[in-house]
């Protein structure tokens, strides 16, 4: 008999079993939910001189670590993610575009003296649109955690990568590395304390709202 399997996304994780994963069983079926896609709009694309990207203004994040281990990294594997730019609406000096999200991979790029990727945002938006945006883009990002990050060096490794190579893909310095593989040694039960928990459906919210 089949089972049926829902996906809630109002806390979603991924079980871990380490060393081994577990597999669904082959009677397991799937439902996909069905999703509204008339909203979603493709952002266009484009490939900019990185010096023609005017900074954020009024930039929330005021120090930017590991610039220059970004632009390691992508050497090694490319920019991975575009950042997101806005039209000026009176192009001045040598920018042509705003920037809305990416600074790091901006001065990385910089640094480099290498072209950038940006998803350019559909219209120009008002100084308030722009700062909610990166704001929201600084705020909605949640970082790995080390259980996480030692399964990716695991995985590099059965590629055959070095210690150097991961170092490289990830920004980060060989120690860092080192010291996240050595987390395969603990016991399943410590690693599991080592995954951060999540509250369902809190989103961090008390007292209705009110501060």
């Amino acid at each position: 008999m089949s089972e049926n399997v829902v996906l809630s996304h109002s806390s979603f994780s991924r079980e871990r079993v380490m060393p081994q994963t577990r597999s669904a069983p082959k009677s397991c079926v799937v439902v996909v939910p069905e999703v509204d896609m008339a909203g979603i709009k493709l952002p266009k694309t484009i490939a900019i001189n990185p010096f023609e990207v005017r900074p954020l203004p009024g930039q929330i994040r005021q120090h930017f670590a590991g610039v220059k281990e970004l632009a390691d990294s992508i050497k090694e594997i490319g920019q991975v993610m575009p950042i997101i730019v806005t039209e000026l609406r009176s192009p001045s000096g040598p920018y042509r575009v705003q920037l809305v999200d990416g600074e790091r991979r901006l001065a990385a790029c910089q640094y480099l003296k290498r072209g950038i990727v940006a998803f350019v945002t559909d219209g120009s938006l008002e100084p308030e649109e722009i700062y909610a945006l990166s704001v929201a883009a600084n705020f909605g990002r949640q970082p790995h955690d080390p259980i996480e990050i030692l399964q990716a060096i695991l995985t590099f490794k059965k590629y055959g990568k070095t210690n150097e190579q991961i170092a490289r893909v990830f920004g980060k310095s060989v120690a860092w590395v080192c010291q996240h593989y050595l987390l395969r040694k603990l016991d399943p039960i410590v690693q599991g304390w080592m995954i951060p928990k999540v509250a369902a459906g809190t989103n961090g919210q008390s007292n209705n709202g009110k501060c």
